[in-house]
């Protein structure tokens, strides 16, 4: 298979956005021998090395992925390493022909994806994510959904009724379907029937509840 052919190609709008720099980048590599590209590319893969170091002690150990379904990672996910070992990432392109690596450059591509690195309180101010399964990030939340709110069982009202409902850990509890209140004499009790359960304020003191259907993210 052609290696061009083999690469993710980059979104319409990074493409326009990145050609007048990848002509640039032709412009000025043509005249460049196969030695001195080679030699750029290198120097790159160190300095991308020496970010991710400085990164991680900066704090900055979690991963983003995705980009509707945005997938939280621990850096040293097994899942990741195609990317975050840039020994790796970059062997392929080391590997080439340089008429090849030209090719790429000349459709705005300037080296394998960098992982974006961020920090614990990037990741909670997202209005939607998932967890990565295989690594299991320490984060407030398996997964969090555009617009979702933390609510105690007894602020639920009937506005909340066709929205998704979670466990404050994250597990899934369905669509909200029914809020069922009885009175006795010590107290009000609150049970909430979904598509999945049944549960009452005995079971959770409150729940995360997701945004209107419109600003939902749909599931990954």
């Amino acid at each position: 298979m052609n290696p061009v052919d083999a690469i993710e190609r980059p979104t319409k709008d990074q493409l326009s956005a990145g050609l007048s720099q990848a002509e640039r980048d032709w412009r000025m590599e043509r005249n460049f021998s196969d030695e001195e590209i080679r030699s750029q590319m290198t120097e790159q893969l160190g300095i991308e090395k020496a970010q991710i170091r400085r990164a991680i002690a900066d704090g900055e150990i979690y991963v983003v992925a995705g980009k509707d379904a945005r997938r939280v990672h621990f850096h040293d996910c097994s899942s990741l390493r195609g990317q975050v070992d840039r020994e790796r990432a970059w062997a392929e392109w080391l590997r080439w022909p340089v008429e090849t690596v030209r090719e790429m450059h000349s459709q705005g591509f300037s080296g394998p994806r960098m992982p974006e690195f961020v920090d614990r309180g990037y990741v909670e101010s997202l209005s939607s994510y998932v967890t990565c399964q295989t690594c299991s990030p320490t984060i407030d939340h398996t997964k969090k959904t555009r617009g979702a709110v933390t609510t105690k069982l007894t602020s639920l009202s009937q506005r909340h009724i066709g929205r998704t409902v979670q466990s404050p850990e994250g597990d899934e509890l369905g669509t909200l379907l029914r809020i069922i209140t009885t009175v006795d004499a010590s107290r009000v009790h609150i049970a909430l029937e979904t598509t999945l359960t049944r549960l009452s304020q005995d079971d959770l003191e409150a729940v995360y509840v997701g945004g209107t259907p419109a600003d939902t993210d749909d599931q990954p």
